[in-house]
């Protein structure tokens, strides 16, 4: 094999991993779920909650990122790993906590693909640094575009439900 292929292979199957670890998580959650009735939330409780969580993970989030597109032509793509693989932890660790929060069952489904689109951006993020590192510019930005569809996917399920930090861009 030659060693590009021995990178997709590594990168496929760390990225598979990843997923099915997400999916296990988000799987439990819903078991859970289906075991028995949970008790009521409100909507505002919700809220409440999944802000504070994003809150805190916003803070973490904008320490990491640049100023500047890490990306660009001429910047050094080792930088762009760094806040890829960086990113992909602390979104990792944020979507747990978030599939953790049991939404009122109004919002459920909408919770859900906003959840599902975070693991699809986690994935991707893991991806870009995989790219960044190998210095292949055209995964990069066919893995950079995934990564901002799924944000956006994420981003629409949640919008106009009354967040002030969850899916609010600034």
């Amino acid at each position: 094999m030659k060693a590009s292929s021995t990178n997709l292979v590594s990168r496929s199957a760390v990225a598979a991993a990843v997923a099915f670890a997400i999916v296990g998580a988000t799987t439990g959650v819903r078991s859970a779920v289906a075991a028995g009735p949970s008790p009521a939330v409100t909507k505002a409780a919700f809220i409440q909650r999944a802000d504070a969580v994003c809150a805190a993970y916003d803070k973490r989030l904008k320490a990491i990122t640049p100023n500047s597109d890490p990306a660009a032509p001429g910047k050094p793509l080792v930088d762009l790993a760094r806040i890829a693989y960086a990113w992909h932890g602390l979104e990792a660790d944020m979507g747990r906590e978030l599939r953790a929060i049991q939404p009122p069952q109004a919002f459920a489904t909408r919770w859900q693909t906003a959840m599902d689109g975070l693991v699809d951006r986690v994935t991707a993020e893991l991806l870009v640094g995989d790219d960044a590192v190998a210095k292949d510019r055209k995964a990069l930005r066919r893995d950079g575009l995934r990564m901002l569809r799924a944000g956006a996917k994420s981003i629409n399920a949640l919008h106009g439900y009354g967040f002030k930090r969850c899916g609010v861009l600034d």
